[in-house]
C-alpha cells in the first residue's frame, strides 16, 4: 500500500523531495494546485513558499539584474500571493540585491553608450521593466544632449565602411537608410538626417571620389 501522502495515494508530495531531483530543483516550479486552492496557508507553509521564493529570485538575479516589478511578476505568475512576494521582496531590498534606482541608472548608461539610444526610446524600455517615471527621469537626466548627438555621429560612422558616395542616387539611399536608423533610435527625423548628411561630407572629405565604399549592417 502506498505511504499516505506519497503522489501515487493522491496525497501531496512530501516536503523533502525526491532525491533524484537536482539542488534547487524545488523553488523553479510553480506551486502545485494545492497550494493555490484559497485556503489560508499554515504559518509552516507560509514561511516554506516564502523561502521558495526567496531562492527562485536569488537564481534569476545570479542570471541577470531584475527590477522589483519584474520579480514580483514573476512570483505572482508562479502562484505566489501577495504577502510572500512583499516579504521577499523586502529581504532583497535589504540585502542590497533589487535596487531600482541603480538598475535604472547601469541601464540608461548601457543602452545609450553601447546602442545609441535616446531618451524617449530608454524611458519607454525602462516603463516596461516597471520603473516609474521619478526614477527614469532621475537616471536619464545624467545623459548630456551634446553626447546624445555624438554618439549617434559615431554610430554612423561605425556603419560606414571606406569612402562614401558624394552624390547621387546611392548617397540619397544611404541617407534613408542611416536616417531611419537613428530615427528608430529616437532621434527626430530632421536631426537624425542632418547627422547622417554630416557624417557623409565628413567622410567624403577624407577620402578620394574614386574610391570604393561599403556599408555595415543596420540595425
Amino acid at each position: 500500500m502506498s505511504a499516505p501522502d506519497s503522489p501515487a495515494s493522491g496525497g501531496r508530495p512530501s516536503d523533502a523531495g525526491d532525491d533524484r531531483q537536482p539542488p534547487g530543483a524545488d523553488e523553479l516550479r510553480p506551486l502545485a494546485p494545492a497550494d493555490l486552492a484559497g485556503q489560508r496557508p499554515s504559518a509552516d507553509e507560509q514561511e516554506r513558499h516564502a523561502e521558495r521564493a526567496y531562492r527562485y529570485c536569488l537564481r534569476r538575479l545570479t542570471g541577470a539584474p531584475c527590477t522589483e516589478q519584474q520579480l514580483r511578476d514573476a512570483l505572482t505568475k508562479r502562484g505566489y500571493d501577495d504577502a510572500v512576494t512583499d516579504d521577499v521582496l523586502h529581504r532583497l531590498r535589504t540585502a542590497g540585491l533589487v535596487n531600482d534606482r541603480l538598475f535604472a541608472q547601469l541601464w540608461v548608461e548601457s543602452r545609450a553608450r553601447s546602442k545609441g539610444l535616446t531618451s524617449p526610446v530608454l524611458r519607454a524600455e525602462l516603463r516596461r521593466k516597471g520603473i516609474g517615471d521619478e526614477l527614469s527621469d532621475e537616471a536619464i537626466e545624467q545623459l548630456d544632449p551634446h553626447d546624445e548627438r555624438e554618439r549617434a555621429a559615431e554610430l554612423v560612422r561605425r556603419k560606414l565602411r571606406g569612402p562614401v558616395p558624394p552624390r547621387g542616387p546611392e548617397r540619397d539611399r544611404l541617407i534613408r537608410r542611416l536616417g531611419g536608423m537613428l530615427a528608430r533610435k529616437g532621434h527626430p527625423a530632421g536631426r537624425a538626417f542632418a547627422i547622417v548628411t554630416e557624417v557623409l561630407d565628413e567622410q567624403h572629405e577624407a577620402h578620394d571620389e574614386t574610391d570604393e565604399y561599403a556599408v555595415g549592417r543596420w540595425d
